[in-house]
């Protein structure tokens, strides 16, 4: 089963783990509020990157498998992202800061996936021995199987240096846990978690809001950290 912080402090699920499950971080209405305003965006920037007045590489991501995917970068100019952020940060202060001593906020985007997107392969966001960053993935509606969700490998951040993500899950005899969410509810991973987005296989899209911050001193090799450029390093 999943790592809930039900069980043990959130701090203490990610230092064992890799991960934790965050109840109900953010409230149902924020949530769908979010959602629609997300989906209304992403077509809007769609038709702009399509139509030439937007530069593609400023508001998108470098998602894995992007065929009916796309990561889009988020503005705190939108008061509904700002209202989530706050709202998540309000429940994480303690094991953002205390625990494990997170400082520069240097993701700040959205999922989305489509219906067709396909099974992306296994992954880690980043590679290394110690941790540098920690994301935090809020699901925006209640997921399930045939919409897609993340299938995680619980421990295996804690991988020896060196060992790519496919390497480790050829050689575990570990299979992937999904991680199934309702609205509100939110996954902290750390970035060396071993992980893919499944296929979506409804007739909806999948959408996640997310963030992440780095500790200091950290090298996060690998990480295509998905924020707006005039927000680099300006939030502490």
């Amino acid at each position: 089963g999943t790592a809930s912080m039900m069980d043990d402090g959130v701090g203490g699920q990610l230092e064992a783990h890799g991960y934790a499950v965050v109840d109900g971080l953010l409230p149902p209405d924020l949530a769908d509020e979010l959602l629609k305003d997300l989906r209304k965006t992403r077509r809007r920037v769609a038709a702009l990157v399509e139509g030439g007045e937007l530069d593609d590489t400023y508001i998108y991501g470098n998602v894995t498998s992007r065929q009916h995917r796309a990561d889009l970068k988020l503005s705190l100019g939108n008061p509904l992202v700002r209202a989530a952020l706050r709202a998540a940060l309000e429940r994480l202060a303690e094991p953002l800061v205390d625990e494990w001593c997170c400082d520069v906020l240097v993701e700040l985007s959205s999922l989305h996936s489509l219906p067709g997107s396909t099974d992306q392969p296994v992954h880690s966001d980043t590679q290394g021995s110690d941790r540098s960053i920690l994301t935090c993935f809020a699901a925006l509606q209640d997921v399930d199987l045939v919409m897609g969700l993340t299938v995680i490998w619980p421990k295996s951040h804690a991988r020896d240096d060196g060992v790519g993500a496919e390497e480790y899950v050829d050689q575990s005899d570990q299979s992937g846990v999904p991680v199934l969410l309702r609205k509100g509810d939110a996954m902290l991973m750390d970035s060396r978690l071993c992980h893919y987005g499944s296929a979506n296989r409804s007739e909806v899209d999948r959408v996640l809001f997310y963030f992440s911050f780095s500790i200091p001193g950290s090298a996060a090799r690998g990480s295509t950290l998905s924020i707006l450029p005039e927000y680099e390093r300006r939030f502490r």
